[in-house]
């Protein structure tokens, strides 16, 4: 039932669905795999604990900004775009069923039936719909991956100022949330 009316819903947006099924496919895999790089950064930053007294702990910080916190940040900015492109995805299928309904209009006028009208108008709307689906979740799902990026990133100077007190001033390490 669920296979039926996911094929249906395919048919009546017609083919700019599909192309969003893989663009949501690939936002929402570059999504889940910020967030894993992003949890796997902060359990690393965790390690780097100022108390310890490392050789170089200039060198641990820069290098754990330059390879851990880099990876995330620098995909941020893609990821945006391509949530930006969903509705606009969706505005085209939008114009494609539009223009589906101007056809069907015009061959009304001929004796084509109305039914080819509805397929144009259900074409843009389901479009439409499809578009702001993909969009939505995504960008909260960003503002949550850029925020947690954010904290990361104050941590990350948090630790590194540490470093750089005196041993018997320093606080114990406060776990990342």
């Amino acid at each position: 039932m669920i296979k039926g009316a996911l094929h249906d819903t395919m048919e009546e947006g017609g083919y700019v669905l599909w192309g969003l099924l893989v663009l949501s496919a690939f936002i929402y895999a570059l999504l889940t795999a910020t967030w894993v790089g992003l949890r796997r950064a902060r359990r690393r930053l965790r390690a780097l604990d100022p108390t310890t007294g490392s050789a170089d702990p200039d060198y641990s910080f820069a290098s754990f900004e330059l390879t851990e916190l880099a990876w995330v940040k620098q995909r941020l900015p893609f990821v945006a775009v391509l949530i930006t492109g969903a509705p606009l995805l969706g505005l085209l299928g939008t114009v494609s069923g539009m223009l589906q309904t101007f056809r069907g209009l015009a061959q009304t006028q001929s004796g084509a039936p109305v039914s080819s009208i509805s397929q144009g108008i259900s074409e843009a709307l389901v479009a439409t719909q499809a578009g702001l689906i993909v969009a939505v979740p995504a960008a909260f799902f960003l503002a949550l991956l850029h925020r947690a990026t954010e904290l990361t990133e104050f941590e990350l100077w948090k630790r590194w100022h540490l470093s750089h007190l005196a041993p018997s001033s320093l606080p114990s390490p406060s776990p990342l949330s």
